[in-house]
């Protein structure tokens, strides 16, 4: 996908891999083409993402966040970089899977 502002000059582009409907790279590359971001996404049996690394220049692993989901497909986990733990939870569903 390019990226473009009102004048129609290129700013960027996002470079998507997609494996069986799901997108598990995102490249963000700057208006020359630079990699300067990108995102791996892992997937669940059920099409949810588990986690998602960050690399800050294209190659360099610099985070991942964890998700974990009830058997609704709601969040009821999340743990970011520095290790902050999120837990949520749903009136009337299950949180089995944690």
């Amino acid at each position: 996908m390019t990226v473009k502002n009102e004048s129609d000059i290129t700013k960027g582009f996002y470079n998507f891999t997609v494996n069986n409907g799901l997108i598990t790279e995102n490249v963000v590359k700057n208006a020359s083409g630079t990699p300067i971001r990108k995102y791996q996404y892992t997937y669940s049996s059920r099409k949810e993402i588990t986690e998602e690394k960050v690399y800050n220049d294209g190659s360099t692993l610099s985070y991942t966040n964890y998700y974990s989901y009830d058997n609704w497909g709601n969040t009821i986990y999340y743990k970011n970089a520095k290790g902050h733990e999120k837990f949520f939870s749903y009136a009337n569903t299950s949180d089995l899977r944690m």
